[in-house]
């Protein structure tokens, strides 16, 4: 199957690395999803063999003063050099485009040939270092995960090597994941983790104000740590829930308190029930962030 790839795409996201470029500081795994979120670019595609290195040029390029001018005929290259890797190299040739992008990358910046010496020898370590990170992954191939697999084990090399460092966390998600009919899911390190987050009472509350018998004990926190209240359930098990929803209520001592939602997510466990007694460090429930 001929895969078509578009000079127009290319010009595009050459843009979009120079419209980064002219901001004071060039944020490398911001400026790769910038990229991957082009219309135009699919779940897989060459065109990503292009954009680990262009993001790559453009962060480090940035740090070391490179000029604008400079960026475009490095851009320029990795484009050339870049169209030059085989769709399905991953798997037909055992060597990830990801990994390639990052070597092309590393023989565009310090202006490297095959005549080279220690620059030869970087541009195919930090090659290997990438597929090896990629490799860590089974198959089947995302072009996304091998992007930032590589990005990360490129990251340290760089500044091993070149002495800049680009600040790629070490942790982060992935927002392509429903895109990817293959995605590994849980097995991919970019893959967004559920987190199930407590819904505690706290050691005091501030109490309701009633507008028809206001009093001075109404402006007083109520102190849980000895009282206990019953509670009252404004959601059930498996309804959405926004961060500082009021989630439930409770009458202590004749007083109503409000209990709200500590994070966005999906209300998935009820721990005690209406009508149920509590007081401090009591766990309500679990919100699924």
């Amino acid at each position: 199957m001929k895969i078509e790839l578009l000079d127009s795409v290319y010009e595009e996201l050459t843009e979009i690395c120079l419209g980064e470029y002219r901001n004071d500081k060039v944020d490398v795994l911001e400026l790769l999803e910038k990229m991957m979120d082009h219309p135009q670019i699919p779940m897989h595609y060459p065109y990503h063999h292009f954009i680990l290195p262009a993001a790559l040029l453009t962060a480090v390029g940035k740090q070391a003063g490179k000029s604008e001018d400079e960026l475009k005929n490095m851009l320029q290259t990795a484009k050339e050099r870049s169209k030059f890797v085989p769709p399905g190299s991953c798997g037909n040739l055992g060597n990830c485009g990801s990994g390639v992008a990052a070597g092309i990358f590393m023989s565009i910046f310090t202006d490297c040939n095959p005549h080279g010496e220690e620059t030869w020898q970087w541009c195919n370590e930090i090659t290997g270092k990438c597929l090896i990170a990629v490799s860590g992954v089974c198959g089947p191939r995302c072009c996304k995960r091998t992007s930032f697999l590589s990005l990360q084990a490129a990251a340290p090399y760089i500044k091993e090597k070149l002495g800049i460092d680009l600040e790629v966390p070490e942790s982060f998600e992935c927002k392509y994941y429903e895109k990817n009919p293959d995605c590994k899911l849980e097995l991919c390190p970019f893959y967004p983790v559920k987190r199930k987050i407590e819904i505690v009472v706290p050691d005091t509350a501030m109490p309701r104000l009633d507008p028809v018998n206001p009093c001075e004990c109404q402006k007083k926190p109520v102190d849980l740590t000895y009282k206990k209240g019953k509670l009252h359930w404004l959601f059930k098990v498996g309804d959405r829930i926004e961060k500082d929803d009021m989630i439930c209520e409770a009458e202590v001592e004749k007083k109503t308190i409000e209990f709200y939602a500590p994070a966005s997510g999906v209300l998935t466990e009820i721990l005690v029930n209406d009508g149920d007694k509590f007081n401090k460090g009591t766990i309500l429930g679990y919100i699924e962030a």
